[in-house]
């Protein structure tokens, strides 16, 4: 998480599997709409990182800093059996007592064909620490549903960005899904939402992770703005929403993570961080899952637990 200029901000997650392959951002002639990377799993591609040998990187962090146990249900997903800090690749919120929403993009790529997303065993979840290296508890995956509409669009934008992780070992504390009555008043243009990471600190190659969980409010970018030529042109569903605007926002490894409404001084979660261009720009928002509309589908995969 970083701020731009003096301003902290946070490192943008889907960013972790849209943008951490690192290719260029060719310009579409038409709308001048900066065409999106291929998408990649963010799993695949930290675990090929681990494999080349790539350099351990982390930094303090420059943005706010969680308190410790602030936010219990925010969840690292890591490479099993890699060291934490090598071995994180995405994040997560917890929405029952035995699963973690995440983003689809951080397991599969562009499509959920066969062989596209990892076994669960391959897969460990941190909670109860704000630090990557030390405390909390490492559990288990026994299972995953990906959305069984996640796909990839022309544009490379992920859609139904959604998938559940089943772990095994502890009760986990839920972040209770902010109500449908609340959401309007949520999304309206420069409504506050606060977001949470341990992404990098900027939008490049080998960009260091943040060893501590940090957060930062953005304001909500109306979808009507977000969606105009010169922005994203169209492509962002009423179930995304946009916030984030050149001064804090989410980065890469910050994919998966909640993006948090307050409703009567009480914490609810309404986005999981997806996609966007690059991190902090003061053009492009970042894009997050409206998690309200998927309640259904949470909640009949949930209930549907052998």
């Amino acid at each position: 998480m970083r701020r731009n200029s003096s301003i902290s901000r946070m490192a943008l997650v889907l960013l972790a599997g849209l943008f951490v392959a690192g290719e260029a951002l060719p310009v579409l002639a038409q709308s001048g709409l900066r065409q999106l990377p291929t998408v990649r799993s963010a799993y695949q591609r930290r675990v090929d990182s681990i494999a080349s040998g790539e350099p351990e990187q982390v930094f303090s962090g420059a943005a706010s800093v969680t308190p410790n146990h602030g936010a219990p249900w925010m969840v690292s997903l890591q490479v099993w059996g890699a060291r934490r800090q090598l071995g994180h690749f995405c994040g997560g919120a917890v929405v029952d007592p035995a699963w973690v929403l995440t983003a689809a993009h951080c397991l599969a790529g562009a499509a959920t064909t066969a062989g596209s997303a990892p076994e669960p065993s391959k897969i460990q979840v941190m909670t109860g620490s704000n630090v990557l290296f030390a405390g909390g508890k490492i559990l288990t995956v026994d299972r995953f549903v990906i959305h069984p509409n996640y796909n990839v669009t022309e544009e490379r934008v992920p859609v139904n960005d959604l998938a559940l992780l089943h772990v095994t070992g502890a009760a986990l504390e839920p972040l209770p899904i902010l109500p449908e009555a609340a959401v309007a008043d949520a999304l309206k243009d420069g409504s506050k939402v606060r977001i949470y990471g341990w992404g990098t600190s900027s939008f490049r190659n080998a960009a260091p992770i943040s060893n501590t969980l940090l957060f930062a409010f953005v304001d909500v970018v109306g979808t009507g703005k977000c969606n105009e030529p010169a922005v994203y042109n169209g492509v962002v569903t009423d179930a995304m929403f946009c916030a984030g605007l050149g001064f804090a926002d989410a980065c890469q490894g910050d994919s998966g993570g909640p993006a948090v409404a307050y409703l009567n001084g009480e914490r609810y979660l309404l986005g999981i961080t997806s996609w966007g261009v690059g991190c902090t720009d003061k053009k492009y928002p970042g894009v997050y899952v409206n998690v309200p509309k998927y309640k259904g589908w949470i909640q009949s995969t949930v209930g549907g637990t052998p």
